[in-house]
């Protein structure tokens, strides 16, 4: 059976401010419709449709701002992580429309200047995270080498001086389930779930989807220069597939490098850029230069997809799409996961990107681009049927009426091959 068999579901429970998490308000059965966006840039954000068709809700302490709400949502033995969220707005009347935003909100209220001398970033970061009750289990921080003399936080709250160090590192700062996360993009994890487009009837999860083809926003090189005032001297670092170890989710980047003269597509797609930096450390300029790079690379192609609703299904982890053509099935990192539950069942909606294709048929390459690029990428081999055990097979199935053999994709079946 797959997940559309199977009635969705959710749980709502209010913490009134000042009160006891004994006495937290179960207001499920008032909720109409109920919608969780999990996104890798933003606070993820709540929003619940209540009926409030005799106003009774208006008068109770049960949706005032700055209560918290403890929520959960999907089917019976399969729910998603327990998710806090504070309210921010109520609108309406007698259907009341209610947003909250997660704990990360807590850290955008107070507005600080502050300056941190003789440190580096992610001493900064640890720092802040533990004023705000994050230990050790609960912090996920890469460290960074670089030690600064002066580091400001001038007229920012918290959370916007951590997105600027992230910024800074080419980092990813966000606040989840599990903690405050201060690192780089996780490529190399294993695929979190197997999605295969144009199953059987009552077999497939995906439902419909499109796609950018991204590659002309992607250069093929970029440069770094910084200049020190003190000794004069101009710094360079220089990025590109060729020059910076990487992650790969996809085995073929669909750029020009101008460096080597290879190319993987036509050269009206050639492109590159010259960066300034502040960095005056040469090992920063050229970290400056990777991390820009990766920045770029990771988005060649960009997906939105609809599916049967998975609460396993969460922003900044890594799905295995398959079915969406040869060139373009492989590995995809999730932007953002939109949970959706309402009177027409369970929906979620992805945003998603890669770096790369599995390349062109034979037929479309023009002479040069058979040469694939010199890369120092790093592609992650992960399988996602070792990590999703309802990861759906090929099997041949013989038709009487044509005598030919069609593929049909089951998640009971093992692996079979066409001889």
């Amino acid at each position: 059976m797959s997940l559309a068999d199977y009635a969705p579901i959710f749980y709502v429970l209010v913490q009134v401010e000042g009160k006891a998490a004994a006495d937290r308000i179960d207001a499920t059965d008032t909720i109409t419709s109920f919608e969780y966006e999990d996104d890798e840039k933003k606070a993820d954000k709540l929003t619940l449709e209540v009926d409030n068709f005799d106003l009774e809700q208006f008068d109770v302490p049960t949706w005032r701002p700055g209560n918290k709400l403890i929520v959960t949502w999907g089917y019976p033995g399969h729910m998603s992580p327990q998710r806090i969220c504070i309210i921010q707005k109520v609108t309406g009347s007698v259907k009341l429309k209610i947003e909250a935003l997660s704990l990360a909100i807590l850290m955008n209220k107070d507005i600080k200047n502050k300056t941190y001398e003789n440190t580096r970033r992610s001493e900064i970061v640890h720092a802040i995270a533990k004023d705000y009750g994050y230990g050790e289990e609960h912090r996920d921080i890469e460290e960074t080498t670089a030690t600064y003399e002066h580091i400001t936080q001038a007229r920012m709250s918290d959370a916007q001086f951590m997105k600027k160090l992230a910024d800074a590192e080419h980092f990813e700062f966000y606040v989840d389930y599990d903690g405050l996360h201060w690192h780089s993009r996780r490529l190399g994890q294993k695929p979190l779930r197997v999605l295969q487009y144009y199953l059987p009837p009552g077999v497939g999860d995906i439902l419909t989807f499109e796609v950018e083809n991204n590659i002309f926003a992607k250069p093929g090189q970029i440069t770094a220069k910084a200049r020190n005032p003190l000794s004069k001297t101009t710094s360079t670092g220089e990025a590109s597939d060729k020059k910076t170890e990487r992650v790969a989710l996809q085995p073929t980047p669909e750029v020009y490098d101008k460096a080597t003269g290879d190319f993987t597509l036509k050269t009206q797609a050639a492109s590159s850029e010259v960066r300034p930096t502040t960095e005056t450390n040469p090992a920063q300029v050229k970290k400056e230069a990777d991390g820009a790079f990766k920045r770029a690379a990771a988005t060649a192609v960009k997906l939105d997809l609809d599916m049967v609703g998975d609460p396993g299904v969460v922003a900044k982890s890594v799905l295995d799409i398959r079915g969406i053509s040869k060139r373009l099935s492989g590995l995809y990192y999730v932007k953002t996961a939109n949970h959706k539950i309402d009177s027409s069942g369970y929906k979620l909606k992805l945003k998603l990107q890669t770096d790369g294709t599995h390349g062109h048929s034979e037929n479309l390459l023009t002479e040069g681009t058979k040469k694939p690029l010199p890369s120092k990428a790093k592609p992650n081999e992960n399988k996602g049927e070792k990590n999703d055990p309802n990861a759906s097979h090929p099997v041949e199935k013989f038709q009487k009426d044509t005598g030919t053999l069609t593929t049909e994709y089951r998640p009971d079946a093992k692996p079979t091959t066409t001889k």
